[in-house]
């Protein structure tokens, strides 16, 4: 063969190799974790989900990041749980971020393959308006975002499920405001760059609990009602028995007004991070109840049971 023609095969073949790096870089479907600061130690390069980083032999011990390009979500906790941040930068030192040495799972937010995030729990803040830029999923409450960096930040929130009172200071006090679907921009509540802490449920600004002792358990709730006795499903909650602070929940409240049940067994699953009860039962009784409105014990007519949650 002539060498010329040789070299033009050789080019053709350097030029091509370019094209197919240049085509991977921009598809931007790549991260790179590293084991120390400054991307040194041991690393990891994925372009798809990892649920769990365990699988990988690396949970637990990432401390600086590379992306090629595009959103990733890194989350705290293996299954998309815990809290979550979105990055589309590098992340060279980690050591002052409270995510560094914690993240257990993470996957790309959006590109050609997906249709937006696929999140089933909680509830999801962005700092800027329509989802978009940093972001904080929560699935259960947080007293105070400076705690997440995430401080009077929030522009947009997706709702995944249940109904949330986010509110204007932190310990869940100030103006709060029950937000129970997605909102592209949080002006339309005059929550824009002012939330300070969020909760599950639905009281909305009358809800004032002087306690923050909330757990993410299951069968728990917040605020000072903590719900007791919850089975998980797949897609449910089911209280055969639900209690407060060791009283059987009322299925009334006080004052009773029509709806009461409902409205309890549906208060009972939105603090657990449920959409609404599918179902529930009343028997009557005459004992010592917890009415979850009014988070105090009173002498009752009747108990709620066979509360079933769902999504």
């Amino acid at each position: 063969m002539p060498l010329s023609l040789l070299f033009i095969a050789a080019l053709s073949v350097i030029m091509t190799l370019t094209a197919a790096a240049d085509a991977q870089r921009d598809r931007g479907d790549g991260v790179t974790l590293y084991e120390h600061p400054n991307y040194q130690g041991r690393s990891i390069v994925l372009d798809t989900d990892a649920p769990s980083l365990r699988y990988v032999n690396f949970n637990d011990i990432t401390s600086s990041i590379q992306v090629s390009g595009g959103q990733w979500e890194v989350c705290i906790d293996s299954e998309y749980r815990g809290v979550c941040q979105v990055i589309d930068k590098d992340q060279p030192d980690m050591s002052q971020w409270a995510f560094n040495d914690q993240i257990s799972s993470l996957r790309p937010v959006h590109n050609e393959n997906r249709r937006g995030r696929i999140r089933k729990n909680g509830v999801t803040l962005w700092s800027d308006p329509h989802f978009t830029g940093r972001s904080v999923t929560l699935i259960d409450a947080e007293d105070n975002l400076r705690l997440q960096n995430f401080n009077d930040a929030a522009q947009s929130i997706e709702v995944h499920s249940g109904v949330w009172t986010v509110c204007e200071d932190s310990d869940f006090t100030g103006r709060c405001v029950r937000i129970s679907r997605n909102a592209r921009n949080l002006n339309v509540y005059d929550l824009n760059r002012k939330i300070t802490s969020v909760i599950p449920g639905r009281r909305g600004a009358r809800f004032r609990p002087r306690h923050h002792d909330v757990h993410a358990n299951p069968g728990y709730g917040g605020g000072r009602s903590h719900i007791r006795g919850g089975v998980y499903g797949v897609e449910t909650l089911f209280f055969p028995a639900p209690e407060v602070q060791g009283y059987p929940v009322s299925g009334g409240c006080l004052g009773d007004h029509a709806g009461c049940g409902q409205d309890t067994a549906d208060e009972i699953c939105a603090l657990n991070g449920f959409r609404r009860a599918e179902f529930f039962s009343t028997h009557r009784t005459r004992e010592r109840l917890w009415f979850i409105f009014e988070h105090t014990a009173h002498q009752g007519r009747s108990r709620i049971t066979d509360v079933l949650c769902v999504r």
